[in-house]
């Protein structure tokens, strides 16, 4: 999946509209799932997915030990990333329900 894309843009450059192409960063939405639970949707550029999932747990402290961490599974085409946790399941339900 492309992290950067070529787009059409319009600068004002000494005053004057200029069309150019520049690079942009691509975003992507991928849905998050901790033991089989959507747990969220995230906007987020479409690379190193398994390292942004993994930090969004530990800063969510839904994984405390990355021994806990079973496994990650990036599924590009269906624009998931799931995730096995072991011993998880009160810290996921917490998460959902938006308490930590």
């Amino acid at each position: 999946m492309d992290t950067v894309l070529e787009t059409l843009i319009i600068r004002v450059e000494r005053g004057e509209v200029v069309e150019k192409t520049d690079l942009v960063v691509a975003e992507s939405i991928f849905s998050l799932v901790v033991n089989d639970t959507p747990l969220v949707a995230l906007q987020c550029s479409p690379s190193a997915l398994d390292a942004m999932a993994v930090g969004f747990l530990f800063t969510e402290k839904i994984l405390s030990d990355a021994a806990d961490l079973e496994q990650v599974e990036v599924l590009e085409e269906e624009r998931q990333v799931r995730v096995t946790l072991r011993g998880a399941g009160d810290s996921i339900e917490r998460a959902r329900n938006g308490r930590r």
